[in-house]
C-alpha cells in the first residue's frame, strides 16, 4: 500500500481495520482462488478502479501509519515486553 500497489487481501484479523473493499483494497474469500483471480482481474481490466485504490490506500498509509509513528509504537511495545 505504502509503494502505491492495490491490495487484494481476505477480510480476517487485524486487515479490515485499515482495508476497505473497493476504496483502500479489494477483499477476495478465503480458500477461493476463483475470487481472487476474479479480483485480480478486476484490477487488471478497470483502470479507474486500480488509481482510485492506489490512490487511497498510498494515502492512508501517509496519514495514519507513517514509518515513525509505527516505530515509536513498536519501540513502546518492546520496551514494556523487557520489563514484564
Amino acid at each position: 500500500m505504502a509503494t502505491g500497489l492495490p491490495i487484494v487481501a481476505t477480510n480476517v484479523g487485524g486487515i479490515p481495520d485499515f482495508l476497505e473493499h473497493g476504496k483502500t483494497g479489494l477483499f477476495c474469500k478465503m480458500d477461493d482462488p476463483k475470487d481472487l483471480a476474479f479480483q485480480i482481474k478486476r484490477l487488471l481490466y478497470n483502470s479507474d478502479l486500480r488509481k482510485t485504490i492506489s490512490t487511497n490506500s498510498k494515502n492512508l498509509i501517509e496519514e495514519s501509519y507513517p514509518w515513525e509513528k509505527v516505530a515509536h509504537s513498536m519501540g513502546r511495545i518492546f520496551h514494556r515486553l523487557m520489563f514484564v
